[in-house]
């Protein structure tokens, strides 16, 4: 049946629209296409979100960047025993439900005060995702301190903009 929600898709590309109407999806449905710049797009979270995660119990979190975890595909805030945690700075308890990631990612650099290359360094790649069951609620000024920040583990990944991520809620 029809749902009264509304879905958005952000595409990135370099391509000018030459149409602002476009067919979408196997049923080839009418969509309307908006350009909107990447800072426009990210900049708040939606502003019903905290209350829909809380109401679906859990949400999904998608890396917009590569992440480096020193525990692998696990950030050292989730318990590697119970897979139980809280969410950086909030007081959110969460447990890691499921994790969808491809394979790790190769990263390196180079080191300007040795002059030589750093250690190669394996992380999650962007697009990966996790989802979480919310075991204490979250409010709105939370998911937007979560919106777009970083959660790498280390405070210099989080400098250099490693583990960037966005919530959805998540029926779980």
């Amino acid at each position: 049946g029809w749902t009264p929600e509304r879905f958005g898709f952000l595409v990135i590309s370099s391509q000018t629209l030459k149409t602002d109407l476009a067919t979408f999806g196997g049923e080839r449905r009418l969509s309307y296409i908006k350009p909107v710049g990447l800072q426009t797009a990210l900049q708040q979270a939606p502003q019903d979100l905290a209350e829909k995660i809380n109401q679906a119990g859990g949400f999904s979190m998608v890396m917009l960047s590569p992440s480096i975890f020193a525990q692998g595909y696990l950030p050292e805030w989730i318990d590697a025993q119970t897979f139980k945690g809280t969410l950086p700075n909030t007081e959110v308890q969460v447990q890691l439900k499921a994790v969808a990631i491809d394979r790790w990612l190769a990263v390196s650099g180079w080191d300007s005060i040795v002059w030589k290359p750093k250690a190669t360094r394996k992380a999650v790649s962007a697009g990966s995702m996790y989802w979480f069951e919310v075991l204490s609620p979250i409010s709105q000024s939370m998911v937007q301190q979560l919106w777009t920040a970083s959660l790498a583990d280390h405070e210099q990944d989080r400098r250099d903009g490693f583990g960037m991520v966005v919530l959805a809620a998540w029926n779980k």
